[in-house]
């Protein structure tokens, strides 16, 4: 049976369009808890590449009703003035990530109260987190990081260890700032004075959430490796080439990735009015315009 969405969850969703194979699944599943969907998306790759404007419009033509917000990269400064870093600092990238977060702050509905952050790759199991919802227990808290199980190079392969990914923050607790961190969610998570929990499972005892980080074809995992915030931090084509994931556990799928065809021709499109073309300058006036009214 259908869950009715939880009031004043908005769910975040950092996308890029080397994700394509994912963002349906997620956005369908936060569909099914979320008063708001936001997903922030640069116009270029992290490495300074452009994306792929073509399947970026027919990402947002298959999403109508979601808020997609487009926003510029630049090569040599960041959004906020308050943050100073430079495009050869090791953190520039996932400063980037950051910055995706940050600016959903900035375009959150009035009746908002919490903030889901999630990847693009990170698939929430709806109906399950919508139950937990329902217990109420999260407000107690500002802040609850969520266990998922993360896969091999297959979704049939899953491994033995735990992640940390989700990130669900309470509005009143956070700010931009707070959001803007080079350690990304963990960073929001550990500035967090209020109380806050850890390692969050669901009503049955499992993770709800399933992260398909290098569930991807080949070029598709090189494409990451290289554009991707982290890409500085290992050799990740040699990490590609070399790991065995001899300890995974056969499973059967929650979600297949692979099963999702990336399209190669497109229709004609129109103008999108659910999407927001965001530049450093307009972020600014938001937050200040935040703080003053």
């Amino acid at each position: 049976m259908s869950i009715p969405p939880a009031r004043g969850i908005a769910t975040v969703i950092n996308y890029c369009t080397n994700d394509f194979r994912f963002i349906g699944k997620c956005i369908d599943e936060a569909r099914k808890f979320s008063s708001q969907i936001i997903v922030p998306v640069c116009d270029h790759f992290f490495d300074g590449s452009p994306e792929n404007r073509a399947l970026l419009d027919h990402t947002y033509a298959a999403h109508p009703d979601v808020l997609f917000l487009e926003f510029t990269y630049n090569v040599k400064r960041l959004y906020t003035p308050y943050v100073q870093r430079l495009p050869e600092d090791e953190d520039w990238g996932a400063l980037w990530h950051s910055t995706a977060r940050y600016l959903a702050f900035l375009y959150l509905e009035e009746k908002i109260q919490y903030l889901l952050f999630l990847d693009a790759d990170e698939i929430i199991e709806g109906e399950k987190f919508a139950e937990w919802l329902r217990s109420e227990d999260y407000q107690q808290w500002d802040a609850l990081w969520f266990f998922a199980y993360c896969y091999g190079f297959q979704a049939t392969r899953r491994a033995p260890d735990l992640q940390q990914t989700a990130l669900l923050a309470r509005r009143s607790a956070i700010s931009p700032l707070k959001i803007f961190s080079a350690q990304e969610r963990f960073g929001l998570f550990a500035g967090l004075s209020g109380p806050k929990r850890l390692q969050i499972f669901g009503l049955d005892g499992n993770p709800m959430i399933h992260h398909y980080s290098w569930v991807r074809p080949h070029a598709e995992s090189l494409k990451k490796a290289s554009t991707w915030g982290k890409r500085h931090h290992c050799d990740w084509k040699t990490w590609l080439a070399t790991t065995e994931m001899k300890d995974y556990q056969e499973t059967a799928p929650y979600f297949d990735p692979l099963s999702v065809a990336v399209p190669t021709q497109f229709p004609k499109t129109q103008p999108f009015l659910h999407v927001v073309q965001v530049n450093p300058k307009i972020a600014f006036r938001r937050e200040l315009d935040a703080l003053l009214y």
